[in-house]
């Protein structure tokens, strides 16, 4: 097993994982639903976390129609939409971005790809994450 081996006078002998080797095993899932909850996860073989967003603003789309001019599918808002994308890729998202925006929105496309759109006065920052398999 790789890792590195940690003493410490509570934990003697502590063989602490390899960031090396977790790195390429982190799985970042998005999830959000039409009722305003949205869920970051993190998982790993080792670990999972996960933040949980309530109350989240869900603006209607123009005239209820899809963005297509299509009529819109009825959705149970219960349902999640998620999409797992690759962890550096979104950080490359969160460490490129100097601005302060007055507004953030995510729109997932279930199991395809996280549309992040950032607004600041007159400028909007979007970002297409796709998902992986």
């Amino acid at each position: 097993m790789e890792g590195l081996k940690t003493t410490s006078p509570g934990w003697p002998d502590v063989l602490a994982p390899s960031c090396v080797s977790l790195g390429c095993r982190i799985l970042f899932v998005v999830e959000a639903n039409l009722n305003g909850e949205m869920n970051l996860k993190i998982e790993t073989d080792l670990v999972s976390a996960t933040t949980h967003f309530k109350d989240l603003g869900n603006p209607p789309w123009g005239d209820e129609s899809s963005q297509d001019g299509g009529p819109s599918q009825s959705r149970d808002p219960e349902l999640m939409a998620q999409a797992t994308v690759d962890i550096r890729k979104l950080q490359q998202f969160l460490v490129g971005q100097q601005v302060n925006p007055s507004k953030a929105m995510c729109n997932i496309v279930h199991q395809n790809v996280v549309h992040l759109i950032l607004l600041h006065e007159d400028v909007s920052l979007q970002y297409f994450i796709p998902a992986v398999a």
